[in-house]
Formats: structure tokens, C-alpha cells, sequence
């Protein structure tokens, strides 16, 4: 067969909606240099508007295939399935396009890096950021955590839009910085002369914010400070809000608007065209708990708009402060409030800023320079991916992984092609929460403990990976000034006693994490000091998350007076154990007598597989010293 003049290389949507990522895409592959490759897109089956947009305006062969995110959630039994099945299909779709190389976009397409690894073709992962619960209320926080360590260690290079990404990958997925790049987003540049109009006028500035509807984007507190800002400048305002979410939150949001009296001041309007958004506004405004880049400020600043965002990751290496805009604090309305009527009181402060701005979206931000950059890295990947290290490594992963896909959570690991028959011809038990969300029953799921013996190394290696990074010194330092405590804001409702518990009696306001702590089956024990005693002390419950099914050995804790004494003891088999509620110990007989401080000790016993427990870490001034703190409800009798 006659080899290609060009490399064929394949670019993958994971969605074919209008978002942040989806449209830098389109982007790039728009000012994509020509004549150096031959391109190909992989979208979803499913229609949407951006996979619409693409089919107009690119000239490249596109491709169909049924997937979507790939992403492990509490409940989805079949969740392991159509990654099998997502995998074989882009596995067969690269061998018949006889690829040179592939570009993921975005983390969430699992399958798609998997079939890269299968057919041996150079591949990168563009990273836009890591998954967090805030956006996944669902999201199987340890299942995901392992195969995102995975995928990034799959990828021959990883593209990051920020140093903030860079950073996540570099300490937490242990990713070598040989094969990490910084690469922003980049925006188109629209003719701009500086007259544009501002349609609600001198008097009525407009600030908008454009977004997805979802909680983590910080809706609420453009409303609050909208209703501050409107309290002290009576001439007034429009505050806009441009996007689209789920019904159920835009009715809360609409709600919102309606107890603050803000109808007709403050408005919530599905996603539209920006160009007339940014033309005819004062400022745009993010308001996000965290956001890896945000393209809405690269936007807003090529069309000479001033941006207040917060500080949430990626606007701060964006935005220079009092300059090109202001930064605020995570969810302080009234600094949002009191920047906007800055603006609003000066015209020539905008317009100042704004051109600033403009000016350092020409000279970094420039889609076409960027998409040269793109270019560059998948040419460079091509030669990196074909490295013997790199083919090492490969065949390394390759034998790790085997011939399916790997599930690192619950026992669905490394399962064979009649294995996972198997398994779906005995579908797992499921119930419902209050939420009417399906939960799995651990318990009473069919498992296949004879292969745990092949399959430990993966879930010991990885799992070794995570737990270096959250213990390292550099981790540490982060935690204390960079890096907000997103789990803890995401504890589900099932472990909210344990959560008030633990808040009343252990967790300081500040440089305090939950974290998934040691593997229990490969330490002696793990032991916290309790400052306070309860007064007749009747059970103990924790959080335990088996990494993996096991149908032997047990999980105990005991309780150890202040004179290093045992007082009790109580212990729980292992089949009984579930991650999606708290384990509780019974200590048979109540007691009294502990002293202070007394010790909580949590060992596992003849379990072979990973086992942790989630807990607290405080850390102590700059150093790597930290204190263990536990996550617990300590049940008093009679309460």
C-alpha cells in the first residue's frame, strides 16, 4: 500500500455542543495552517450546534461514531460497557483511516486516547481542565481520579491552556513535565475601531456574564451584587446573563430574581451569537468557583471590553490587575458590586482598560498564532510518539491494560471480553436515594475476585501515584494559598452528619483538605488523635472507599484511652463495606472512662485489595508536616 505524502491525523470531538472547549476546537481547526497534514474530525452521533457549524465551515472528511463523556458516575451500571464498546469502535474507525496520529480534545473520551494506545499511534490529550464534583454532582470522584491518571500517562504529550492545568497534571497525575505544554486559547480578532455603542447607554451600563447554567458558575453572586450595586447607584443598570442549563436551575435562578425584586434589571437569556454581546456591553463578568482558562475574558478583551472575574484558576495568569480589568474573591459579591460601579462611574477607565486589554489579546491570545502553536505540538507529538521511550512505555501501558479497557473503581477492573459478558448477564443490584438517583449495592454485585491477583499492580501503581502526589511538599504548598477544597464543598448528602460532625469538632477554616488517605491493606493502622471526649461513646462512623471488591477480610477500629490503653474494639467485614454510605462500627458497650486525649485507630485485616479512607489533612505553616485528622461521626448514647 502506497504510504501518505502528508500524516493523516484525527482530531476528537468529545461533544457536539456550544461550550468553551467544543468552540476552541472549531476554532483552531479553522486557522489550522494548510498543507502540512491531512486532517479528520470524530464527532458524536448526536446533533448539536457546533458539530453543525463544523460541517459548514471545515473542509476536512468528518466522522460519526456513538459515544459521548465518558465518565464514571455513582449508579451507571453500565457504564463499563459502553466504554468497551466506545473503544472498539474508535479502535476500528483508526485502523481503517490508517492514522499517523490522534488529538483528543478534552479528558472526558476515555475510549477515544484507548484506541490510540490499541492501534500504536502517537496520541495527545488537550486538557482543559480537571474534572471536579461541583460540576459532577455525581461523578465517581476516586473511579475517575485513577483513569484520569491513566489516560494522562497514556498520551505521548498533553496540552494544558493554563499553568494552573499544567500544574494539576504535574503534581497530582504525575505527568512529566517532558510531555506537558502550555498552550492558551486562543480568539479570533474582531475589526474593532473603539466606537462601539453600549445599547443601554451612559446611564444604564450593561454588565454581562456569558456561561453555562450550572451551580460551580457563580450565577448567584452576579445577583446579589447586581441588588447591591442597584441599592447604591440608583440611576441604574442591566445585568444580563447569557446561557443555557438545565430547567430545574434556571427556575431556581428565575426564583432568585424574583425574591430580590430584580425583574426587567436582571435578565437570564439562552446562548446566542457574541459579537452583538460584546459590542454593546460595559464589562463582561465571571463569577466562577473555578475555571481552568475562560475564553469569555480572551473574548471580552478582543472586543476592548473590561472583564472583573474571580480568582479561580485560569483568569488570574489572564487578566492583569487594575490594567486590563479587576480580580475579586471567590463568591464576594460586594467586590464584584463595588468594581461594577467603578466602571459604571467611568467611562474613560473602560475604554482605557479595554484597549489594553485588546492590545494583550493581540500580542498573546491570537487564534492564528495559537492554532501555528497547535500545529507545531501534533507535528513535534508525531516524532515524540515514536521514541523508544515513548514505545517502551507503550507496550508497558499496552500489557497493563490488556485487551479491554480498564475501570479502576468497584471491582470492574481489567475485565476480558467474557468476563464482561459474564458480568452483564448478571446485572447488579440497585435502589434508589432520596434524590432518585441509582445507587449500586457493592454488596450484592457479581465479582470476580479470582483475577484481583493480576489486576493488583494496576490499582497498587496507580493508586500509589495519586497518594504520593496529595502527601508531596509541593502539593502541600499549593493546598495552603492556590487550591480551594473542592471536595469538601462536594461531600455527598449521605455523609452529611459525618460532615457537620466532622466540621463542628476537627475542621479549621483554613489549610485543611479532604483527601482519599492510605491504603489501610498496606499500613499497620491508621491513627488520629481526638482532642475532646464524648460522653458515653456508642458507635463510630467513618467513610470507607474500597478501591476494589473483595469478598475477604474485614475493616476494625479500636479505641485507645489516653494511657495507650484498648478499650474496644469492633470490626466489619469488607463484603459489607460501600463507598456510597458511611461504615458505622458499634462499640458494644458504652463508654466513658477515655481521658483526653484519646486515639481512633482503622486497620484493615486479610484484605487483599486497596482499601482507604477519606480523612483530613491540616497542614502546618510551609513545610510538608501535617496533622491526620479524621472524617467521622463519633455517636453518643441516648443521641
Amino acid at each position: 500500500m502506497t504510504r501518505k505524502v502528508r500524516p493523516r491525523v484525527a482530531f476528537v470531538s468529545h461533544s457536539p455542543w456550544i461550550a468553551g472547549a467544543e468552540r476552541l476546537l472549531l476554532s483552531l481547526l479553522q486557522n489550522l495552517p494548510k498543507g502540512e497534514i491531512q486532517p479528520v474530525v470524530i464527532f458524536p452521533s448526536a446533533e448539536g450546534p457546533v458539530k453543525a457549524m463544523a460541517k459548514q465551515a471545515l473542509p476536512f472528511p468528518m466522522f460519526e461514531l456513538p459515544y459521548g463523556f465518558t465518565i464514571p458516575n455513582h449508579g451507571d451500571s453500565h457504564w463499563l460497557e459502553r466504554l468497551r464498546r466506545e473503544t472498539a469502535a474508535f479502535t476500528n474507525l483508526y485502523r481503517e483511516l490508517e492514522l499517523d496520529a490522534v488529538v483528543v480534545n478534552t479528558a472526558v473520551v476515555y475510549p477515544a486516547s484507548a484506541a490510540a494506545l490499541r492501534v500504536r499511534v502517537p496520541l495527545l490529550v488537550h486538557c482543559h481542565g480537571p474534572l471536579l464534583p461541583r460540576a459532577f454532582p455525581n461523578l465517581d470522584m476516586a473511579a475517575w481520579h485513577s483513569l484520569d491518571v491513566l489516560q494522562s500517562n497514556m498520551a505521548d504529550m498533553v496540552l494544558t491552556p493554563s499553568r494552573w492545568v499544567y500544574d494539576y497534571l504535574r503534581t497530582v497525575c504525575k505527568v512529566p513535565e517532558s510531555r506537558l505544554r502550555v498552550l492558551f486559547n486562543g480568539t479570533e480578532l474582531p475589526p474593532t475601531d473603539g466606537s462601539e455603542t453600549e445599547s443601554a447607554g451612559p446611564d444604564a451600563p450593561e454588565f454581562v456574564m456569558l456561561c453555562t447554567l450550572e451551580p460551580h458558575k457563580g450565577v448567584p453572586v452576579f445577583l446579589e451584587a447586581a441588588a447591591s450595586f442597584l441599592a447604591k447607584r440608583p440611576s441604574g443598570a442591566r445585568f444580563v446573563v447569557y446561557g443555557d442549563g438545565s430547567r430545574r436551575y434556571r427556575q431556581v435562578l428565575e426564583e432568585m430574581i424574583q425574591r430580590r425584586n430584580l425583574q426587567g434589571d436582571f435578565v437570564l437569556r439562552p446562548k446566542q451569537e457574541v459579537d452583538s454581546i460584546y459590542r454593546h456591553c460595559c464589562a463582561a463578568v465571571v463569577t466562577s468557583e473555578f475555571e481552568p482558562f475562560s475564553m469569555v475574558v480572551i473574548e471580552a478583551m478582543s472586543y476592548a471590553k473590561p472583564v472583573i472575574a474571580t480568582r479561580c484558576g485560569g483568569p488570574e495568569e489572564i487578566i492583569e490587575e487594575g490594567r486590563t480589568g479587576f480580580l475579586i474573591p471567590v463568591g464576594d459579591s460586594e467586590a464584584l458590586a463595588d468594581r461594577m460601579l467603578t466602571l459604571a462611574g467611568s467611562p474613560a477607565l473602560r475604554r482605557q482598560m479595554g484597549l489594553a486589554g485588546r492590545r494583550r489579546t493581540e500580542s498573546v491570545y491570537d487564534i492564528r498564532v495559537m492554532a501555528r502553536k497547535y500545529l507545531d505540538s501534533v507535528l513535534s507529538l508525531m516524532a515524540a510518539g515514536n521514541a523508544p521511550e515513548s514505545l517502551e512505555r507503550k507496550r508497558f501501558l499496552e500489557a497493563l491494560i490488556g485487551a479491554e479497557p480498564v475501570y479502576l473503581a468497584d471491582g470492574e477492573t481489567g475485565f476480558s471480553r467474557e468476563q464482561a459478558a459474564e458480568a452483564h448477564a448478571h446485572p447488579e443490584t440497585t435502589g434508589h436515594d432520596d434524590g432518585g438517583r441509582l445507587q449500586r449495592d457493592v454488596g450484592a454485585a457479581p465479582r470476580f475476585a479470582g483475577h484481583w491477583a493480576a489486576d493488583k499492580a494496576i490499582v497498587g501503581e496507580l493508586y500509589a501515584q495519586v497518594a504520593a502526589a496529595q502527601t508531596s511538599r509541593l502539593s502541600s504548598f499549593r493546598s495552603i494559598f492556590d487550591w480551594k477544597d473542592m471536595l469538601w464543598d462536594s461531600v455527598s448528602p449521605a455523609f452529611a452528619e459525618l460532615k457537620s460532625y466532622t466540621e463542628r469538632h476537627f475542621r479549621p477554616p483554613a489549610r485543611t483538605r479532604l483527601v482519599l488517605g492510605a491504603d489501610l491493606a498496606a499500613i499497620p493502622f491508621r491513627e488520629y488523635v481526638v482532642p475532646f471526649k464524648p460522653k458515653r461513646l456508642a458507635a463510630v462512623s467513618l467513610a470507607i472507599r474500597p478501591l476494589q471488591w473483595s469478598k475477604e477480610g474485614s475493616i476494625g477500629i479500636e479505641i485507645v484511652s489516653s494511657q495507650q490503653q484498648v478499650l474496644a474494639r469492633a470490626v466489619v467485614q469488607i463484603a459489607t463495606v460501600r463507598h456510597d454510605v458511611p461504615t458505622r462500627f458499634e462499640i458494644g458497650s458504652t463508654l466513658e472512662d477515655l481521658g483526653t486525649p484519646w486515639r481512633l485507630r482503622v486497620f484493615a485485616k486479610d484484605v487483599s485489595a486497596p482499601v482507604a479512607i477519606w480523612e483530613l489533612i491540616r497542614y502546618s505553616g510551609l513545610s510538608s508536616v501535617k496533622e491526620h485528622l479524621p472524617f467521622a461521626l463519633f455517636q453518643e448514647h441516648g443521641l
